[in-house]
This record gives C-alpha cells, structure tokens and sequence, in this order.
C-alpha cells in the first residue's frame, strides 16, 4: 500500500513537472511572437524598441516607469502610442512620443546635450564663403581680405578625432593662394562654393558669372572654366569628382576637366532642360515628351514612369537624392517622392519650396507660406518600400532659419526672436527636444553650423564685430561632451 501511494505521488510529480515546463514553454512562445500574459491571464501584443543613445549610463523611463535595456532592446512595450523619456545627470532630458507595431523593431536614437558647452575659435581668419565636402569631413573656405600670406582658398579637416580643446586642435591649410587680380574678383562679388563628391575639388561661382575650378591634383591651378569652355555657361554643378554637368540654354553636357573632353547629355533647342545631379549620376526630362532620362557613365537611359506615377503632369523641377532610385519631382499638382526600386510614390505637398536636402539624401526641408517642415525617408529592414513622414516644425518660427546640421539627423535652428536674442538651436529632425547651444550671436546666410557624423564637436561660423565696427566672420567649435 505504501508502495502505491509512492507511485502515485511519483507519477504526479511527472505530470506537474511536465506542465511546469509546457507553461514555461508556453510564456517562453509568446514572448518571442511579440506578446505577453498579463496577472489576470490575458494575452496582449507588444512590440519591441531599440533605443541608442548619444551618451551612456542614462534612464530609460516608458510611460512613466523606469525599465531596463538588454542590447539597447526594450522588450513587452504596448501596441500604439508611448511616451519615452531618458534622463542623466548634466543633460537635458529627452522625451518622444513614439508608435508601436509588431511587426518590425522600432528605432530611435534619443540625442542628449550637456546642460553647458565649451566653445573655442579655430582659427583668426576672416572667412568670406564657405561650405562642406558631401561627407561632413572637410570645410573649404575663401579668404579675400587679409594679407597675401592669407588671401585664398583653404581647408580644414573635421574629421573626429582631430580636435582636442586641450592642443586647439587642427590647424586650416592655405591650399590655394589668390593673386591680386583674383583677391579683387572675389572680394567685389559675392560668390559660392561647391565642393566635389571625393572632397578634393571646388567649384567656385561669382555673382557676375566666373566660374572656377580647383583640383587637388593640379593644387597650383585655378581653372578658367569660361575661357576653358568658351562661353558663359548658366549653371554648372559637380557630377563626379573631375568632371562637372554644363547646362546652357538649351545643351547639357558633362565636362571631363582633366581629360579635356565632353559627353552630351541632352540638346533640346528652345527649350530649358529640366535636370538634377547627385554623386556620378542625374536625371534629365525630355521637355517635349516628358520622357524621364537618367544619365550615369556617359550614357543616358529611359526610366519609364511606373503605373501610379504616370498621372504626374508636366514636371517643372526635379531633385536628386543620394539613392540612384530616388528622385523628388514637382508638376502643377504638387511636390512628390518617387522611388523607382519599389514603384512607390508619395505626395509631400503643393506649393511649397525646397530649402535644403540632408547630406545623406534622406531628409528634406521645406516651407509654405508660413510655416516650416521636414521631411523624411527611411529604408526598413525586410520591406523594400520606404517609410516617409512629414513633420510639421512647430518650434521653427517662419522668419528664422533651419537646415540639417549632420548627415540627416538633426536640425539647427537660428531664432532672432528671442528676448532680442540670436538663438542657435539643435532639435530632432522632426522638432522637437530643442536645446539651445549659443546665444547672442550673429550668424551669417546659408548652412553656418556642421556636426561631426560621432556628434562630439558642432562647427559654426559666427560674425563677430571688432574694435573698428567691421565685421569678420571666424570659425568656432563647440564641444558637445561634457
């Protein structure tokens, strides 16, 4: 009898042991289907967030409660809406309101900024024009009213690593003197630089239509590009890193500067062509078909239209983007994205205007009559349909100016309007968690400030005002680092 009551009590212990495991089996399922079981038994869907951060040891705090990270993953988060806050000690806080699904890992990179920043000027030098390579690691800058030992074109590295608030850092290089003649052309007219896609080559435009070119390779040449041309052309634009596209009137061509030659893009007499250029490749549209052409080694090919893009009517403008397959178009009915790999399009808006396109070619500004927005494109893993999304720039008043200060994550934002104030502003690039970086200050026309791609350093060139009452305009670094 004992003997029986021991088997019995052994073939239980099996069986509860055995459903221990199926249950742990069971929650084991869920989890790694994206669900969970609540106290009360209930099977609810979570998704799952990665969230990087600039900045480490912080707290991570969804709706309300403190939870942890495991590889930068929050597990069991609700379908739909949270709020997300992350906080540290010295830093100001970051908070998101954030869209869940369970279908794809959501990811965010909440951006923190020291509650103060160092600031140091790079260099003495009176900057006239400047601008940036395409990858953020060079700025190329003119130098027209100093002395011969400073007149010219120059150039500092800023890459990471290279600047230390304890040895000032990088010095600028002089890669390019100007004579007199030249230090008088650039000095009477206002004039740009365009830098080109390896960052060894500037194209520079005066307001009286000179254009000139450099090459590191041949560093003690500027070239002519009128003479070199014979003529005056309307535009010109970097195409690949020796060669430039050429547009006059009613001719495109790619200009092979060092091989001296030319390949013919496009002649369509009495008309204006209708084009745009990224890194080794453009876009073109035949004004009388309204064929769209793309043009990539010396050669141009029909892109047709695919089914829901084929309602687009005549196209007046159209913007190259980074991605070959990309491209943004305006017709009377608006501003649209295209994306020719997946057939997909997407209306941004009507009346609008372009006011800047991320140096990674996934982010794009723009505005209407009154009001500021961004505009992003995002690639997904497993899909090869992007996600895009407007935002409307709340915290950016019409009047003042905003452009992406990295490779397309964050804005600047200058605000006159503050108290009297000049404000330089970071925020995401939807808007929101502005922090101020600088105040009082007066800040130049055009994209004045650069983060580096490690978001360690923010260059920004400010206009200071000397003993006499003029103006120079000098290079600074701000730490973004405690």
């Amino acid at each position: 009898m004992i003997k029986s009551n021991n088997s019995y009590r052994g073939y239980l212990l099996i069986i509860l042991i055995a459903l221990f495991f199926v249950a742990a089996l069971s929650v084991f399922l869920l989890l790694i289907q994206g669900k969970k079981l609540t106290p009360t038994g209930q099977i609810v869907e979570t998704g799952v967030v990665r969230l990087l951060s600039d900045v480490g040891d912080i707290k991570v705090f969804l709706n309300g409660k403190e939870v942890s990270r495991s590889n930068n993953l929050i597990q069991n988060v609700p379908i739909g809406k949270n709020t997300i806050l992350v906080q540290k000690p010295g830093y100001s806080d970051w908070e998101k309101v954030i869209k869940v699904d369970n279908s794809r890992v959501l990811e965010i990179t909440a951006r923190l900024y020291p509650d103060e920043f160092n600031i140091e000027q790079v260099s003495g030098l009176n900057i006239n024009t400047f601008a940036y390579s395409q990858d953020l690691s060079n700025m190329y800058f003119t130098v027209t009213s100093g002395n011969e030992d400073e007149n010219g074109i120059w150039r500092i590295n800023l890459s990471n690593g290279l600047f230390d608030f304890n040895n000032n850092g990088a010095a600028p290089q002089r890669v390019f003197s100007f004579n007199t003649e030249l230090t008088s052309i650039f000095n009477s007219n206002l004039h740009n630089l365009k830098i080109s896609p390896n960052g060894n080559g500037v194209l520079l435009a005066t307001s009286n239509n000179l254009n000139y070119v450099w090459l590191s390779s041949s560093p003690d040449q500027l070239l002519d590009l009128n003479v070199d041309l014979g003529f005056v052309p309307n535009q010109i634009d970097w195409f690949e890193n020796d060669s430039v596209l050429v547009f006059n009137n009613d001719i495109l061509f790619e200009r092979k500067i060092n091989a001296e030659a030319n390949n013919l893009v496009s002649y369509q007499p009495g008309s204006n062509i209708v084009y745009c250029t990224s890194l080794g490749f453009g876009y073109w549209i035949n004004g009388a078909t309204q064929n769209l052409y793309r043009y990539q080694n010396g050669n141009s090919v029909l892109v047709p239209l695919f089914t829901d893009a084929k309602g687009l009517e005549l196209i007046k403008s159209i913007n190259c983007l980074n991605n070959i397959n990309e491209v943004v178009v305006e017709d009377n009915s608006g501003l649209y994205f295209l994306d020719f790999n997946s057939d997909y399009i997407d209306k941004i808006a009507k009346d609008v205007t372009i006011t800047d396109i991320s140096a990674d070619g996934n982010t794009i500004i723009y505005k209407d009559v009154a009001t500021w927005y961004s505009y992003t494109i995002k690639d997904v893993n497993g899909t090869n349909i992007p996600v895009t999304e407007s935002h409307l720039l709340e915290s950016v008043p019409f009047n003042n100016s905003v452009y992406v200060v990295d490779q397309g994550n964050t804005l600047a934002i200058f605000d006159r309007n503050v108290n009297d104030r000049n404000l330089l502003l970071l925020s995401d690039i939807d808007g929101e968690n502005v922090n101020g970086v600088l105040e009082d200050i007066t800040l130049g026309m055009g994209k004045v400030a650069m983060m580096q791609s490690d978001r360690k350093k923010l260059f920004v060139v400010i206009d200071d005002k000397i003993e006499d009452g003029s103006i120079e305009s000098m290079l600074y670094v701000v730490d973004l680092t405690k």
